[in-house]
């Protein structure tokens, strides 16, 4: 069974150091990745890891958080993605957890990386967190015609539906084997077949039973496994349909 973890961040510590051996474990397990920037730096580490490995692809682009002056970091951004191992730009968005956070700044750096997705024909991959109705907005206004991912999706119903009003793509990630993410798994059954990826965000969100430990781009295959009992979909039909999914919305000849 092959499968993809369409979102993991092996160009950032914990991670970055052990980055080789965690990349070959997914090639045993025939398990493609996507390495996923969140500032110019760890963007520029994406595309070095991709271009070493077969299974490895880059997504670039600057996380809201860490945005700090958007028109010099897209131009950045759009200067790496010469390299053909660049599948995606992102990850883009909004954040609005943790004060203080400049919004002006975040609005700008996320249109600057939807332009940039649309003026050189990549998809984009947004993350969203205590901001969906001013993400909604923003995607509706500026990303028509676009390919869209939302990253490792949480939200309610009425947010997935909206989303989905615009034709994004919906990555889940480990929550959803979590104990108290009933909802989410509520949800999997709206998610159109063919809209779905998976993702781990590692080192982050790792799936029951490694939850509260560094989480691995192959624990893709435990959020795999609850969406299939979920879903009660023949393990094979399921994961050939979402590994479909994903190199479809990637662009990847695999």
């Amino acid at each position: 069974m092959k499968l993809y973890d369409t979102h993991c961040h092996l160009c950032c510590s914990p991670l970055l150091e052990k980055a080789d051996e965690i990349i070959n474990e997914c090639i045993k397990q025939n398990i493609l990745i996507n390495n996923v920037g969140v500032d110019l730096k760890t963007s520029k580490i994406c595309v070095e890891q991709a271009n070493n490995y077969e299974n490895c692809y880059a997504i670039i682009g600057v996380h809201p958080s860490d945005v700090v002056d958007p028109n010099n970091e897209i131009k950045q951004i759009e200067m790496l993605c010469k390299n053909k191992r660049v599948v995606g730009i992102g990850e883009t968005g909004l954040d609005y957890h943790y004060s203080p956070y400049d919004k002006e700044k975040q609005i700008k750096s996320f249109i600057n990386h939807i332009n940039l997705s649309k003026k050189i024909k990549l998809p984009l991959v947004v993350h969203t967190r205590d901001a969906a109705e001013d993400t909604y907005k923003i995607l509706k206004e500026n990303a028509k015609n676009q390919k869209i991912l939302i990253h490792c999706f949480s939200g309610n119903k009425n947010e997935l539906m909206n989303y989905l009003s615009i034709g994004c793509y919906i990555s889940i990630s480990g929550i959803i084997t979590f104990k108290k993410s009933n909802e989410l798994r509520e949800m999997i059954h709206l998610i159109p077949k063919d809209k779905l990826l998976i993702e781990t965000d590692s080192p982050y969100l790792a799936p029951v039973p490694y939850r509260g430990k560094e989480c691995m781009p192959y624990y893709v295959r435990e959020t795999f496994q609850m969406i299939q009992r979920e879903l009660q979909i023949d393990e094979t039909t399921l994961s050939t349909q979402i590994f479909k999914n994903s190199i479809h919305f990637f662009d990847i000849n695999k």
